[in-house]
């Protein structure tokens, strides 16, 4: 056997850091963290937040039960748009009785924003079916960070699916839901 041995002076160590309930955590700095090998602690020389691309698909409520809150959804999906960086990519999915995917995958967040103020809420509501929906298209991601972001008022009375079911394909995916 052939042993290799390479001597780095520095080496790399991505993170991805969540709260109990998922959220993204954006405010550590390097005292937050301690980096051993071989149980020797190492010092962290250099320490930066990196805004990597993100793949974000959109699942949004046009059921019968949003009428009223259609415009404060839209805005919040507005003030999303104005975070992203040129890199991220967008989807929309729209449901009401069923899911549909709106639009693929874009870097136009215009354009979504202008599907989302044409939207007529109708309909019941099949949440559970939009978000799986969701997940087969965050299948088509370029980037590794995806996400799916929900504007709803949270009910469900139409999907086929059950929740047990899109745990299971959720926790599979390595997609972080908001």
């Amino acid at each position: 056997a052939t042993h290799l041995r390479i001597d780095s002076s520095l080496v790399l160590v991505p993170v991805h850091a969540t709260s109990a309930m998922g959220a993204t955590i954006t405010d550590l700095t390097a005292g937050n963290f301690r980096v051993f090998e071989d149980g020797v602690e190492q010092r962290i020389s250099t320490f930066s937040t990196d805004d990597a691309p993100l793949s974000v698909g959109l699942v949004f409520d046009a059921s019968a039960s949003m009428s009223n809150k259609i415009r404060t959804s839209a805005r919040a999906a507005d003030a999303l748009f104005k975070t992203a960086n040129t890199n991220d990519e967008f989807f929309l999915v729209e449901f009401g009785d069923k899911p549909k995917l709106s639009l693929p995958f874009t870097v136009d967040s215009d354009l979504i924003s202008r599907t989302i103020s044409r939207v007529k809420p109708f309909g019941r509501t099949s949440l559970i079916d939009a978000i799986h929906l969701a997940l087969l298209q965050m299948q088509n991601a370029r980037n590794s960070r995806k996400a799916l972001v929900i504007l709803s008022d949270g009910g469900d009375n139409r999907s086929h699916l059950t929740r047990g079911e899109l745990k299971g394909a959720l926790i599979e995916s390595d997609v972080q839901l908001y």
